[in-house]
């Protein structure tokens, strides 16, 4: 596991559709999402920078992502870094709620002024958000 970084936020959102549909829906969102950014991971030299050919198991990866703990069902742990970050990123499933729980850490001054663009200016709350939203409807659509 990461050595213990700040919590930033853990956001969670109700759902009707079983844990096995949400649970499923996550791997398969988060890859359409981050592989979706690939462009964006390189900018920020993002580790790790490509997709592993899946994308369900420790150690496999999307960009910017790194599976570290999987719980079926209940628990995933993504972790990465860039220039700019080290970050967590922790999926749970809780009952009929889905949680995503951030934690990260920004060192140096380009790392605060980084911080200030996308945690304080709410663009990482909004994206989450997003996220969670699109797991949620994806189980409506799978």
């Amino acid at each position: 596991m990461m050595d213990r970084l700040p919590l930033i936020d853990k956001l969670c959102i109700g759902f009707s559709a079983t844990p096995e549909a949400v649970w499923g829906a996550i791997f398969e969102v988060v890859r359409a999402k981050m592989n979706g950014s690939i462009g964006m991971a390189q900018f920020l030299k993002a580790v790790p920078v490509k997709s592993t050919i899946k994308f369900n198991a420790v150690g496999d990866t999307v960009p910017g992502f790194e599976i570290i703990e999987v719980e079926a069902n209940k628990k995933l742990v993504l972790k990465g870094r860039h220039r700019f970050s080290k970050y967590q990123l922790t999926f749970t499933i809780e009952s009929n709620r889905l949680c995503a729980q951030t934690h990260a850490r920004f060192p140096g001054l380009l790392g605060a002024v980084y911080k200030a663009l996308v945690i304080y200016s709410g663009a990482h709350e909004s994206v989450t958000k997003s996220l969670l939203k699109q797991i949620i409807m994806h189980t409506k659509i799978a």
